[in-house]
């Protein structure tokens, strides 16, 4: 099949856009301006109830010479379990995706029967200094032909999709077998375009050819405001294109931020580390990311350009094991094992036996905690408090839902009552028992102060 320049045009731009979404690359320019020492190419740190994660402002696209890893995004990568993208990339370059894409992007009726006269002849303009047909997109829709235009400056200027952020970080977690998930569906994302009205389309060309008339913002001046982390700068671009496109800016920016935070809130909640990476405007401004999650009380901070990110601390628990346990040296950890479930009500958890199938190891738990029995260790001087014929100079503090019912269970197992039940000052009724191997053990129940 023979395509005429427009078409191949079109396809060159299908592909960019299904890999990198460059059609918000008018966000992710700014004026340069002087980074403090604390800035950072727009990566920040969050901490988590469970784990710390990092949240990266991406470029979509970038030339060769710069595609090097900044050290503190690339220490966030090693430190990261998994990555979070905007969109599934492998699924947005697929030949289906961009086949329907294409399809959904042509217009039979042409498109200067959809945009004004005036906004007709700047894109002409601009096809003509770029040595292109000035026909280029006739037969697209406004969308579409701003995308082609936004990929066409950035093609002429040595960028590329595959130095970009996303996809090397994409194939990168790939290769390194990193979990891999996204804050929208392919569908979703290409349902910005896609059911895009035509005055939304025409305005979204309209700021794309402001851009790429405007000598101060260009792909030059993305990759330096990336660089020098100039926030800044990325705001006030922000603020002018609310101003001056307010609904493209809530279709492609706003509203998507929004859709986001459930799916990033329970990210964060979880215990392995992730790495979300997404296009830089996302984040930032009154409507960004980074402020919606402030609101709701997340500890989100710049990290340093100039200091590597540690490692974030990973959970070494086992599964299901609490942060806290004890570990009780048994006279005889069976009889002890039997005597906790009978006595206390605890649950048996991992048993280890020897050769002989005696019990030599095992696990009692109750609600979140897990105590650990074993057998003495004569040679070490580990020994239960009964062998040692001393009173342990601490006790295990334990709340049950009746504590009366809890020592009539306990002494009829064998335990010994230290101190009787008893109603506290301090709004708790206690009893203080000995067992068997002679630890201590107070059981306590909420009650109304005295």
């Amino acid at each position: 099949m023979v395509l005429d320049p427009s078409e191949r045009n079109a396809k060159g731009s299908v592909q960019a856009f299904m890999s990198i979404m460059r059609a918000l690359a008018l966000l992710l320019v700014a004026v340069a301006t002087t980074a403090t020492a604390e800035d950072s190419p727009f990566l920040w740190r969050v901490q988590g109830p469970r784990a710390v994660h990092y949240l990266q402002g991406s470029v979509h696209m970038l030339p060769e010479e710069a595609a090097q890893t900044p050290p503190a995004l690339e220490s966030a990568y090693e430190a990261a379990e998994g990555l979070v993208f905007e969109s599934d990339i492998a699924a947005l370059s697929s030949p289906e995706l961009q086949a329907q894409l294409l399809d959904s992007a042509k217009d039979p009726a042409g498109l200067r029967s959809k945009i004004k006269p005036a906004l007709y002849q700047k894109l002409q303009k601009r096809a003509a200094e770029w040595q292109m047909p000035s026909n280029i997109c006739d037969a697209f829709k406004a969308w579409f032909c701003a995308m082609t235009m936004e990929v066409l400056s950035a093609t002429h200027a040595g960028f590329s999709p595959e130095n970009g952020i996303d996809q090397r970080f994409f194939a990168r977690a790939q290769a390194d077998a990193k979990s891999i998930s996204w804050l929208e569906e392919p569908s979703q994302q290409l349902g910005l375009f896609t059911d895009m009205p035509d005055a939304l389309g025409a305005q979204f060309l309209a700021a794309t050819l402001d851009e790429l008339t405007d000598a101060s913002l260009g792909p030059d001046l993305l990759l330096k405001t990336w660089q020098s982390g100039d926030i800044a700068g990325m705001e006030k671009v922000l603020r002018d294109f609310r101003t001056r496109y307010p609904e493209a800016y809530v279709r492609l920016l706003a509203n998507r931020n929004q859709a986001w935070l459930p799916k990033l809130t329970r990210i964060i909640a979880g215990e392995h580390t992730q790495l979300v990476i997404a296009g830089a405007a996302h984040w930032i401004g009154p409507d960004g990311v980074i402020a919606a999650l402030k609101a709701r009380g997340y500890d989100v901070k710049p990290v340093a350009a100039t200091v590597a990110v540690t490692a974030a601390p990973r959970d070494p628990r086992a599964a299901g094991a609490p942060w806290l346990m004890t570990y009780l040296y048994c006279r005889d950890p069976s009889a002890a094992l039997q005597f906790y479930q009978k006595a206390f009500g605890f649950t048996p958890g991992i048993q280890t036996l020897d050769a002989q199938g005696r019990l030599t190891y095992a696990e009692v738990k109750y609600q979140d905690a897990v105590i650990m029995l074993g057998a003495e260790s004569p040679g070490t001087g580990r020994l239960a408090p009964a062998t040692q014929k001393l009173m342990p100079s601490s006790q295990f503090y334990i709340y049950v839902p009746d504590v009366d019912a809890l020592a009539k269970q306990a002494t009829a197992a064998g335990a010994e009552v230290i101190e009787p039940l008893t109603d506290r000052s301090f709004g708790e009724r206690t009893v203080l028992l000995r067992d068997p191997e002679g630890y201590l053990w107070m059981f306590a129940t909420k009650i109304a102060k005295k």
